[in-house]
């Protein structure tokens, strides 16, 4: 049965439900202020030498001028490792002064004429992790000289991570304490606040779900509220206890975990069947950290932002689908949870953005400030909906007598037309099993194709690629098998008469560079060997390569005792590794050219590549009584070379 609709307690949940969004929005507004109180001013200039050690530079030291703040993701991509800062500034009499810093990262350590300031920080692996924090010192008379002195900051950050440092505060205790205070309360203790709120709300939503039986919904809403405290508590976490990587693959997988069991729940709440989307973003929140473990922690922040771009995407979806449902249900809770979506939306934009510098670099994160707005709006609308469904019952019970008493007296009226029914059913299902096996009969030809197909979330496009290959697979036979004796001039050419037209509609302009070539004396199997190493490699072109622009060449060598063959494109090329290594894909068209007594090379490197297959007048005796060829699956299953895809990962 249905939920009932809410609308029959929307008349008193009106009042407390506008007031709570007038509390969430002015805190919101309070809470993204910035300071207003006067203070000294920040120190904007400094110096910067990259180099390591525990006590600063000398002063010959190759200082570099800067201005502040510096953010490593604009002035130095890619950098990571030591830096240090030198910056000066006066103190007309020695007395108690502070030092405010509102950001660096990932780690740093303050000096005053040459002395440390602050003795907690690490710089061993793990570092300390007070990106997150802004911080104060304070600085003992001792320590200062009356006019110029010296502050030398220690800093070291990971590659591609906003390593650098924000503009700096020196002046009174007092007021930059209270700087110090309003900075920390919205970037940390709001979120530790809200963090509690957030474990609240979903231990109490789990603990239902779980006794009461509830939708599903609420389950995956239980577990997104579990997933953002654990992204909560771990991006606040100074002293980790794991290496960075693990721990830096945990911070932003917690957060796509986040986001993905929150559409799962958007759907069920709405009662949409997308399994396929669902498995899709299933797949995405565990293949995510993955990657980044396999990039490294060089490679962490490039890979997590493109991540964390497809979660905005995944966002905008979810706000769409409870965008409908308001629309549909028309009720203040409905609503409620359209405007808490859009907060989150933008503010996770805000922080999507502040990560990859745009913003100013000690830009606050305000994400913890949407979710458990988020959050609070589902909770309302899971408490309308028990309210809603127990008026509900108590009505159906007062009826329900009623309406058994007449339904009695139907039924025996129209058990005669029942029994009609039944047969006309019977009917039916004889003619859908009938429809059922003529389709299970037609469509077996395509079993291969589809169970490629169910093995990813793949697109038309990618489906009619998928087939469309398998068709240029079985031209490539009935090719092979023409009585050409071994003359690759004319399979080639038929391969360029099958190939042209649909390469030209994908954007890729094909030149064929093929010279007059003696006969091979290639069995018919041999020459589908090679013509399937050429049509992987352009696959591979169309798949990985981003290029514009193909050429095929065929030639004898100088000595005139193998033919070389050649694929190459214009594209995006590969790592260099990526020549010995290789995938699978590679890994099969190297068999193909053994299997004919060729040789297959990979050539290439930041731009363009190319595929080059030598192969010898005097081919080898066939490897099996045969001839035929075939490739491993990624599921270890044997199947034609034309579903194989060639991997430049």
């Amino acid at each position: 049965m249905r939920r009932a609709a809410c609308g029959s307690s929307e008349g008193r949940r009106r009042p407390v439900a506008y007031a709570a969004l007038g509390l969430v929005l002015a805190g919101l507004a309070a809470g993204c202020s910035g300071e207003t109180s006067a203070g000294p001013p920040p120190i904007t200039q400094a110096r910067i030498v990259l180099t390591g050690g525990s006590t600063p530079p000398a002063d010959d030291a190759p200082w570099a001028a800067i201005p502040l703040p510096d953010d490593w993701s604009r002035t130095r991509p890619s950098v990571g490792g030591d830096a240090w800062y030198r910056l000066d500034f006066q103190v007309p009499t020695p007395a108690l002064t502070a030092i405010y810093i509102p950001r660096f990262s990932k780690v740093g350590q303050p000096f005053v004429n040459h002395v440390p300031v602050d003795g907690t920080a690490r710089f061993s692996e793990p570092l300390r992790r007070l990106w997150y924090r802004p911080q104060y010192y304070t600085v003992p008379p001792a320590l200062l000289r009356p006019g110029a002195n010296v502050l030398h900051v220690r800093l070291r950050a990971y590659p591609d991570d906003q390593g650098g440092l924000s503009e700096v505060y020196v002046g009174d205790p007092e007021v930059l304490h209270r700087r110090w205070r309003s900075h920390w309360f919205r970037q940390v203790t709001a979120m530790q606040a809200t963090t509690a709120i957030t474990f609240a709300l979903g231990a109490l939503v789990l603990a239902a779900w779980w006794l009461l039986r509830w939708s599903s919904a609420y389950g995956y809403f239980g577990l997104a509220a579990m997933c953002w405290t654990l992204h909560s508590i771990v991006v606040l976490t100074v002293d980790i206890p794991v290496p960075v990587l693990e721990w830096e693959v945990l911070t932003i997988g917690s957060m796509m975990w986040v986001v993905v069991a929150m559409m799962v729940f958007a759907l069920r709440f709405a009662e949409l069947d997308r399994p396929r989307l669902e498995r899709a973003a299933w797949t995405y929140a565990v293949v995510g950290p993955l990657l980044l473990w396999l990039g490294g922690v060089s490679r962490l922040s490039a890979i997590g932002n493109s991540l964390l771009l497809m979660l905005l995407a995944i966002g905008a979806y979810e706000f769409k689908v409870l965008w409908d449902v308001a629309r549909r249900r028309q009720s203040v809770e409905s609503i409620l949870l359209v405007v808490a979506g859009l907060i989150v939306l933008a503010l996770g934009a805000h922080d999507l953005l502040n990560r990859q510098g745009t913003f100013a670099y000690a830009e606050p994160f305000h994400m913890h400030y949407g979710v458990p707005v988020l959050f609070a709006a589902v909770f309302w609308n899971l408490l309308g909906q028990v309210v809603a469904g127990r008026r509900a019952a108590e009505t159906l019970n007062v009826a329900l007598e009623t309406r058994v008493r007449e339904k009695t007296a139907e039924l025996e009226l129209s058990y005669a037309q029942l029994r009609d029914a039944h047969d006309a059913e019977t009917l039916a299902a004889e003619r859908v099993r009938i429809m059922r096996d003529m389709h299970d009969g037609v469509g077996s030809q395509l079993i291969a194709a589809r169970q490629l197909a169910g093995q990813g979330a793949l697109s038309a496009a990618e489906l009619a690629s998928l087939l469309d290959e398998c068709i240029d697979d079985l031209r490539l036979m009935i090719d092979s098998l023409e009585p050409t004796d071994g003359d690759l001039v004319t399979v080639l050419g038929n391969l360029r008469y099958r190939l042209t037209e649909r390469l030209s509609r994908q954007g890729l302009a094909v030149h064929w560079e093929v010279a007059t070539l003696p006969p091979t004396g290639l069995a018919p199997r041999d020459i589908l060997q090679v013509l399937r190493i050429v049509q992987e490699a352009i696959a591979n072109v169309l798949k990985h390569a981003g290029a514009t622009e193909l050429a095929v060449a065929g030639r004898l060598t100088p000595d005139a005792k193998a033919i070389v063959l050649s694929v190459r494109d214009n594209g995006r090329g590969f790592p260099a590794n990526v020549a010995h290594a290789g995938g699978r894909g590679l890994g099969n068209m190297r068999q193909r050219a053994a299997a004919v007594g060729g040789t297959l090379s990979l050539d290439g490197g930041a731009t363009g590549a190319a595929v080059t297959l030598q192969l010898p007048l005097t081919p080898p005796a066939s490897r099996d009584a045969y001839g035929t060829t075939t490739v491993t699956s990624a599921d270890g299953a044997l199947v034609p070379a034309a579903f194989d895809a060639v991997s430049r990962k």
